[in-house]
């Protein structure tokens, strides 16, 4: 499976702004390229926008974010502090990123009741860890990713093209020692799009729209957590991540 995978020091390099420049890994962009076109003006105060002399509301996008857990002895692992005013901040500063685009992001759900959405849960603290984009577990990491996508109640959402972000794996001190021999956390992708389509040079031959296995984000827990880089103090640390993925999502390449 090819996709984007993300690095901080680039993500915070992307200039997500007006036409949305977006900056792939120096591996990946040598198959993945196009040119934006130039993008429509945003009228203050009307909340519509002016392109070409046309003016139109914009395009809305509900996004349902799913974090994924782990039992840590008989402890319920990562804690999920205001779920919602998490995932809202990562909304409203990702909207901030498209605002001159004629496309918008809404908040539709966060899940993280484990007993309420028994999918979310997962067996170890190495399970939630491989479960990600990661390059060093793409064999175990992926088709999780995929299966986790393939849930009815997650599938349910893709149908309705609602995007799906799940949420998992970690580099803080907390769950991960990246200086151990092969850990598996010292390779995570911050962000990674699992939606291959034509716009890709090398895409998914089963790719479709609404095949809620083929149509997926992932990002780390790090860039969720208000207590790590989504935060106040870091008011577009979670919302880069967000924005990069989103544009590829949406067929956005790299430029």
């Amino acid at each position: 499976m090819i996709g984007d995978g993300t690095k901080a020091k680039r993500l915070r390099k992307a200039a997500i702004v007006g036409a949305i420049a977006l900056t792939l890994p120096a591996q990946t962009t040598s198959s993945l390229r196009c040119t934006p076109q130039g993008s429509p003006q945003l009228l203050q105060g009307m909340g519509k926008f002016n392109h070409g002399g046309v003016t139109f509301k914009p395009v809305v996008i509900p996004v349902v974010f799913h974090c994924q857990r782990f039992m840590q002895g008989d402890v319920l692992q990562p804690p999920i502090w205001k779920p919602q005013e998490a995932a809202q901040n990562l909304i409203d500063v990702t909207n901030r990123f498209y605002q001159a685009t004629g496309i918008q992001f809404k908040l539709q759900e966060v899940r993280s009741d484990v007993k309420a959405h028994p999918y979310l849960l997962l067996s170890t603290l190495d399970d939630w860890q491989s479960c990600t984009g990661n390059p060093s577990q793409e064999a175990a990491g992926f088709p999780c990713l995929q299966e986790t996508a393939k849930f009815p109640d997650v599938a349910a959402l893709a149908e309705k093209h609602v995007v799906n972000v799940l949420i998992g794996g970690s580099q803080t001190s907390l769950f991960c020692n990246t200086t151990a021999p092969n850990s598996i956390c010292s390779t995570l992708y911050f962000g990674y799009t699992g939606s291959i389509g034509p716009w890709f040079t090398k895409a998914s031959a089963t790719w479709r729209e609404g095949l809620s296995e083929e149509n997926w984000i992932v990002m780390t827990w790090d860039f969720f957590a208000p207590e790590v880089a989504n935060s106040k103090r870091f008011w577009d640390g979670g919302a880069v991540t967000l924005a990069h993925e989103l544009g590829h999502y949406l067929t956005m390449c790299s430029t």
